[in-house]
């Protein structure tokens, strides 16, 4: 069972009938367990004879067995009631020896009567209720109240003391005594309730004319009872008594004399084993006669709470911390309470029977998850997987929290612990946790919160130092009263002040310079005030202390107590506006209470403040303009704004502060040329810090979303906009260059490239061209910069990706837009270069051009046509270079690769030169088709690409009524039939066989004979006939005559029918593609004319190319002399002698 200390205080919240009660606290000793102050004259205790080898095991023993009582001592502090007093009574004697009289009078309970029918109902539910759960854990016991005496205390010198015990026959069925003590003023009349080595004393004087007092105590507790010395102390005592069928159950306290000796024995022989360790030299060798520290677990349940201390313990726990505490402070062992959690994660399961996916009734059903829940079912826990503990926090006796070095490690342990640590599982957790991971299994975790005494030895090694005790410390400073400080207060400041330096929580500082303060003024200490005000940095931050609150400083302690350190904090904080309100405040109050020495200092300051800016935001804007523009232009040009120059403030300080300066130039009229040139240099530092491609941040819209950035352009506008309206205009051309510039070097978040930004100003930009006329000239560096970036094709800068501007219908009109506002098309011609475009791919180009002719720019001079066609050139050309010609097949893993026909591709880029009048550029496409792909040969290239794409250029030029002779046409043709002639025309092979044979394969009644003959006359090379065994046992009779020919057969034997494979050998199907080769060349030819107009056009190539395209000419490919000409920039030579030296 467990058990509570005999002797605590129990607050009854019900009242006495027709009054109200009132009630107080009994103080505990201020003396700190974690501090236990040095006493060099403890004596020497001799070494115990028997002393104990296992300190743990005997201190749990213990615990368990001479601390198990649950009761507790308890008095009531809140019931009144009114009662006539009987004037009959009988003189109570100083003791049983001395018959002189106490000053006490009593009468016997038969005499006494109630005349208030509520009193026996009040006396036992409500008084008597709250004694019985305060004395005794039988709550089912209901005890009879029995009205012993009353008992009236008039003055008098004596004290009286009474102790019934507990073990006579006379009280064996005694629980205790029940005082009342009735409505009367009196003062006096001390009561101390002692029982062993505790002790309560109660003073009940206190109101004692408005009150009644119910005082319940265990039969066997010492009652000592102080003179009372004005007025009567009126009190009924009565008898608790079990009812009569509870005799049995009848609590009564403990003997704990043999159970506090064991407790000391084992101190006392842990503090010796220890001494004994050190003079061996063996600090570190800790064993179970020696442990580094020990931690209990205490009985009950409690929550981790601010200022939890000895006071919050109850039961068992009350009384062994009550009995160990004294034995700690002698023996000078120190005591704690800590707050651990201990986390257990356990396998549960469940049969699946009839659940999920299995057999049910001899029958295979799906799974269905309706009602899986895990409430449902039968869940089997398997072992504990994992153990964690955690230590929540730890204080000493009075709830002050501390830090004790390496106790974090022994709680990760949990059997670390005695008194039951080791067997929380057996108990119900505070909490629990379940997950589901499938159909039958799921995790569960307990969670177990529990307290537990811990003690450290003398000399132990663990260092103990504050914890955070910011609020336990506030806290209690908050309910002091006291006019002077307490030595528990002293110390307490101290430690406060130690953990704002060990463990700075800055938020906790200004409620800690409140209660500092607040404790400065009780006790006129300024010391202790300025000490806090360091510690806490307020000099830094004079907010934590606040404006009032330096002023109450200063009327409470005067100059000479805080001028020092309002003048350091008038220097150090970093705040220029708590600066000046402070300094402002002051002033007033000194002129109030004219104080001339403060009105000086107030003045110096002020001076030194703006002498010395600390940095500057919008918010400060106001009071540095007052201050400033009242001391005159000078002062301002001279002083302030050297010091704003330094800081690179940014749009946020400037926008708002010129028109500050603009009303300055109203109020001061002789400063009007200094303020004007300043806002000019205003205007100047704002573009100087203007960021080239501002960003701004946009805050969330969901709890669930991040902060997001976006491009700021509207930031750009305001300043531009500001300095025409201030009239430097020249200073936009700054903004403009510095913005090319960053873009050019890629100084700018990559998220929003510039061209998003260009496109966003251009309207704005236009719109304020055409409201200013006078800005052209500045605004050309705007519009270059939006042609550059909008156009370019770069794709990475400084090694960063980046994505160049898609080059919509919309963006090609921002740039339109632009160029016509700029000057036209000699504008756009000189940023139209190839180095610009290289990366945009052919088709945004070719609409681009032809967006450019569609939207028909001036083209009233000689130099804008020639503007025009250099840049149509420029980017056709560029168009042809950046074409896809040969995309890569597609694959199974490339699936959206292009399949684009270059034959198509190609005729589409004519078309594009046609349209746009760039014929001329149709050289680049053809240097371009003639180079062979890469892992292609010239004869698959030319084949597959050139002779269809001169076909399809022949028919494109003759709609186009073009003749094939003109421009660099004749010269692509004339190469694609050299190639062809000689990469892919090779010798006629020989007919090995005649049609005439060929054709007189086979029988004429059956179609696989004619299937047979036809497979023979074509170029195919192999054939299969899966049929019956007699028509393949026929066709293999008809192929008998070809054996000598080269043909082979053979019968597949894999599936039914069985196939007949026949294969016939090269020397058969070589004259085929040699014959559609023959065409294609014969076609290709036909592409130059006639065959008058072949002969005239090839020249000296004619004979040998028209030879090997119809099997006439077998010898080699004759070298073209020196003297032979070919047509002007034919790259065929070129391309055959690079083929000739690989």
């Amino acid at each position: 069972m467990a058990a509570p200390t005999p002797l605590n205080v129990i607050n009854l919240s019900s009242q006495s009938p027709d009054a109200n009660g009132r009630q107080f606290s009994v103080g505990d000793d201020a003396f700190s367990d974690s501090e236990v102050e040095a006493d060099a004259n403890v004596a020497e205790v001799k070494p115990l004879i028997s002393p104990s080898k296992n300190i743990a095991h005997d201190l749990e023993a213990l615990v368990q067995d001479g601390f198990h009582f649950n009761g507790a001592f308890a008095f009531s502090e809140r019931e009144r009631d009114a009662l006539a007093i009987i004037a009959t009574s009988a003189s109570i004697p100083v003791s049983r020896i001395d018959p002189r009289p106490s000053g006490g009078y009593e009468i016997a309970g038969e005499k006494v009567r109630f005349d208030n029918p509520a009193w026996p109902t009040w006396l036992q539910v409500t008084a008597g209720s709250a004694a019985t759960v305060a004395l005794t854990t039988y709550h089912h016991l209901r005890p009879n109240f029995v009205l012993k005496k009353l008992v009236v205390h008039g003055p008098s010198a004596h004290t009286t003391r009474h102790r019934e015990s507990a073990h006579n026959e006379n009280s064996n069925l005694k629980i205790g005594d029940l005082i009342v003590v009735l409505p009367g003023a009196f003062e006096g009349a001390e009561l101390q309730l002692r029982h062993g080595s505790q002790k309560k004393v109660l003073n009940l004087s206190h109101q004692s004319g408005l009150t009644t007092s119910v005082v319940a105590a265990y039969t066997g507790v010492e009652h000592t009872l102080a003179g009372v010395t004005s007025g009567y102390r009126t009190t009924l005592l009565y008898d608790i008594v079990p009812a009569i069928t509870a005799t049995a159950f009848r609590p009564i306290l403990p003997e704990m004399h043999g159970s506090i000796q064991r407790l000391r024995n084992i101190l006392l022989s842990w503090q010796q084993n220890r001494a004994q360790n050190l003079e061996d030299c063996e600090a570190s060798g800790e064993n179970d006669a020696n442990p580094g520290q020990i931690a209990c677990l205490l009985r009950h349940r409690y929550k981790n709470e601010p200022g939890f201390s000895s006071k919050s313990l109850k039961g068992a726990d009350a009384l062994l911390v009550a009995h160990l505490r004294p034995l700690a402070k002698d023996l000078r062992f120190r005591l704690f309470i800590a707050h651990y959690r201990v986390t257990m994660h356990i396998s549960v399961s469940r049969n699946s029977y009839q659940k999920g996916y299995g057999w049910k009734r001899r029958s295979y059903h799906s799974y269905s998850d309706e009602g899986d829940d895990a409430d449902l079912g039968v869940f089997e826990e398997g072992g504990v997987d994992e153990i964690e503990s955690h230590l929540l926090g730890v204080a000493d006796l009075q709830g002050m929290p501390v830090s004790i070095g390496g106790l974090e490690k022994f709680f990760y342990r949990p059997d670390n612990i005695i008194n039951g640590g080791d067997k929380l599982g057996e108990d119900e957790p505070d909490s629990s946790d379940f997950e589901r991971l499938d159909r039958v299994s799921a995790d569960r975790t307990n969670y177990f919160n529990r307290t537990a005494l811990v003690i450290l030895p003398p000399g132990t090694e663990p260092k103990v130092s504050i914890g955070n005790i910011y609020d336990f410390a506030c806290t209690t400073l908050e309910a002091s009263f006291s006019a002077a400080p307490t030595a528990y207060e002293k110390r307490l400041i101290d430690n406060l002040l130690l953990c704002c330096t060990k463990h700075r929580q800055e938020d906790q500082f200004e409620r800690v310079v409140r209660v500092v303060r607040e404790a400065a003024d009780r006790w006129d200490d300024v010391g202790l005030l300025i000490r806090a005000l360091t510690v806490c940095d307020v000099d830094k931050n004079t907010s934590l202390l606040g404006v009032e609150g330096f002023v109450s400083c200063y009327q409470a302690f005067g100059w000479d107590g805080v001028g020092a350190f309002i003048s350091k904090a008038a220097t150090n904080d970093t705040s220029n506006t708590r600066r000046q309100a402070l300094i402002s405040r002051l002033a007033r109050m000194g002129e109030e209470e004219e104080e001339n020495l403060v009105i000086t200092w107030c003045q110096v300051q002020t001076d030194l403040s703006l002498r010395s800016l600390s940095k500057m935001d919008a918010s400060q804007i106001p009071w540095l303009s007052e201050v400033a523009l009242s001391r005159g232009g000078a002062f301002l040009r001279d002083v302030i704004f050297p010091q704003l120059e330094k800081q690179d403030l940014d749009k946020s300080f400037w926008v708002p502060f010129i028109p500050h300066l603009q009303r300055g130039i109203e109020a001061d009229s002789d400063s009007r040329g200094i303020i004007t040139q300043l806002i000019n240099r205003c205007v100047s530092e704002l573009v100087r810090n203007l960021p080239a491609f501002p960003i701004k941040s946009i805050a969330a819209v969901c709890s669930y979303m991040a902060r997001r950035e976006d491009k700021a352009a509207s930031e750009i506008l305001e300043v531009v906009k500001l300095c025409v309206d201030m009239g430097c205009d020249d200073l936009c051309t700054g903004i403009f260059d510095k913005m090319r510039e960053a873009a050019t070097k890629g100084e700018y978040n990559l998220t929003f490239p510039p061209w998003m930004y260009y496109s966003e100003l251009s309207g704005p930009m236009i719109t304020l061209l055409d409201s200013r006329p006078q800005l052209r000239p500045i605004m050309l560096s705007f519009f270059a910069g939006l042609v550059d970036s909008m156009i370019s094709g770069a794709r990475s800068v400084n090694g960063k990706a980046v994505t160049p501007c898609p080059l919509t219908d919309a963006h090609k009109a921002v740039i339109i837009a632009a160029v016509r506002k700029a000057g036209g098309l000699e504008f756009l011609q000189p940023r139209v270069t190839p180095a610009l475009l290289t990366g945009q791919d052919s088709s945004t180009l070719q609409e681009l051009i032809r967006f450019i002719i569609k939207e028909r720019l001036p083209l009233k001079t000689q130099s804008e046509k020639e503007a025009h066609g250099r840049i149509i050139i420029t980017i056709v050309r560029m168009a042809i270079k950046s074409a896809n010609l040969y995309p890569q097949p597609l694959t199974h893993y490339s699936y959206y690769a292009s399949s684009n026909n270059p034959v198509e591709t190609a005729m589409s880029l004519v078309k594009l030169c046609f349209e746009t009048g760039a014929r001329v550029v149709c050289k680049d496409l053809f240097q371009r088709l003639l180079a062979p792909p890469t892992k292609t040969t010239i004869a698959e290239h030319t084949s597959e690409v050139l002779v269809p794409f001169l076909r399809n250029l022949k028919t494109y030029l003759r709609d186009q009524k073009v003749s094939m002779e003109s421009g660099h046409h004749l010269s692509f043709a004339i190469s694609v039939l050299r190639l062809f002639a000689e990469h892919t025309m090779t010798e006629k092979p020989v007919e090995t066989v005649s049609v005439a044979r060929l054709s007189a394969i086979g029988c004429t009644a059956c179609h696989e004979c004619r299937e047979l003959k036809a497979f023979f006359l074509s170029d195919r090379t192999t054939i299969s006939f899966a049929r019956v065994q007699a028509i393949r046992k026929h066709l293999e009779k008809q192929l008998y005559v070809t054996g000598a020919w080269g043909v082979t057969w053979d019968t597949i034997r894999v599936r039914s029918p069985h196939a007949l494979k026949i294969d016939k050998p090269p020397s058969m199907t070589a004259l085929g593609p040699w014959n559609a080769n023959s065409e294609q060349g014969q076609a290709a030819l036909a592409v130059l004319g006639d065959a008058a107009a072949q002969e005239r056009l090839l020249g000296a190539d004619y004979a040998w190319i028209y030879g090997r395209i119809h099997g006439t000419y077998n010898g080699p490919v004759p070298v073209a002399s020196a003297a032979t000409k070919r047509p002007a920039d034919d790259p065929a030579g070129a391309l055959k002698k690079k083929a000739k030296t690989a």
